[in-house]
């Protein structure tokens, strides 16, 4: 009786463990699968830009004549300005173009700015805007490109992707890289925040 009780516990236990096995088996496979998921609605959604405004978007691989155009188009389901920027840093420049938010337009009423850059996790400069920006759910955002223009609400800082970064729901759209995106990750130090106008 006792060692038909052990031979069922043993047995109990070998299908327990190879259950558990299958679940986180199938749990990281679901949880890769709605990362790619999530990534090619990212792709997606810049490889289907409304160019009505002739920019140059140099991470969606188009390329187009006359940043200055005055009509507005649609990135990410969200409005583009007519308000662009230049990042300068260590002789490195690079041009962004502003959504039409009210965040974007807080961030472009402060500059020029003269701030420094903080690195994090070997992906994004960062920098603190003076005055915390206002920011909607509809801004929000979890697969980073890079060439984006963003803000993290939790910290107040703006920063920009010279990686495709992923993380969570407040990370916010600013704008989008028009020119320089190449010489985003050499930048280091001070930045210089400028209004181009």
């Amino acid at each position: 009786m006792k060692n038909k009780l052990l031979f069922f516990l043993m047995s109990l236990s070998c299908t327990l463990v190879s259950g558990l096995i299958i679940i986180v088996i199938i749990f990281f496979t679901g949880c890769a699968g709605r990362r790619d998921n999530a990534q090619a609605t990212v792709n997606n959604q810049t490889s289907t830009i409304e160019t009505t405004d002739p920019i140059v978007l140099e991470q969606s691989g188009q390329t187009h004549a006359n940043p200055q155009a005055s009509q507005i188009e649609t990135l990410h389901g969200l409005p583009l300005s007519n308000m662009t920027i230049r990042i300068t840093s260590q002789g490195h420049e690079a041009t962004f173009k502003l959504y039409d938010t009210v965040a974007a337009r807080e961030l472009y009423e402060q500059l020029p700015l003269e701030l420094e850059l903080r690195n994090f996790r070997d992906a994004q400069w960062m920098f603190w805007p003076p005055e915390r920006l206002n920011v909607t759910a509809q801004e929000a955002y979890h697969d980073g490109i890079r060439g984006e223009l963003s803000y993290y609400q939790p910290w107040g800082n703006a920063f920009t992707l010279y990686k495709d970064f992923y993380a969570g729901d407040q990370m916010h759209r600013l704008g989008i890289n028009i020119t320089g995106i190449d010489k985003l990750a050499n930048m280091s130090g001070n930045a210089l925040i400028e209004k181009q106008e």
